[in-house]
């Protein structure tokens, strides 16, 4: 759904994601003595769960809780905004981020237009864009989409900012941090530079 911060968001409170913008589980909202919450943010690969997943069948459910706040195709911008103002609430003791390259991507508009959704990702920060020209003028969006002074390098530092943020946040919750790196990859199929095909 739309978000006038966010630009989109998952909706909340339904059958996937639950109020805190987490995707549902069987765990209850009081915590358990002696067993830490571990909570995953990030993109469409935290959202799949692969990496949760082999977590928990390697670790177990006896001294773990493990949470999924991923957002399809969110930045980390975005991932950090939300997770302020909706992951948050969970407690977590363990906050854990996943990164791509492509989470340096600018953060997408979406609007209604004739009743579908849109999704423009204009090559500006959200916060300078006009909701109203984007909505209505076409030649409003073609601006928006020009590449800009100093884009990339905006949106790198916006995203330090953030990853600063979330840390100074964390820190003063008593909550640990990891990142994950995640490198980009060739499919299996293409092969390794060097190797036969």
């Amino acid at each position: 759904m739309f978000d006038s911060e966010l630009g989109y968001r998952p909706r909340l409170g339904g059958e996937t994601y639950s109020e805190q913008g987490v995707l549902r589980n069987d765990y209850d909202d009081a915590k358990r003595p002696g067993v830490e919450r571990i909570l995953f943010i990030g993109d469409s690969v935290t959202r799949r769960g692969s990496i949760v997943r082999a977590l928990r069948e390697l670790y177990g459910e006896q001294a773990y809780e493990y949470w999924n706040g991923g957002v399809e195709s969110f930045n980390t911008i975005q991932e950090v905004r939300y997770y302020l103002r909706y992951n948050r609430s969970i407690q977590p003791d363990h906050v854990v981020l996943t990164f791509h390259n492509n989470d340096f991507e600018t953060t997408p508009a979406v609007f209604e237009h004739e009743g579908r959704l849109v999704v423009y990702e204009p090559t500006r920060r959200l916060s300078e864009v006009n909701p109203w020209l984007l909505r209505h003028s076409r030649s409003y969006q073609t601006w928006l989409a020009r590449p800009t002074r100093g884009g990339h390098g905006r949106i790198v530092e916006e995203t330090a900012a953030s990853l600063v943020e979330l840390k100074r946040v964390l820190d003063s919750d008593s909550v640990r941090f990891t990142v994950l790196l995640l490198p980009l990859l060739a499919p299996v199929e293409e092969g390794m530079p060097g190797s036969p095909q």
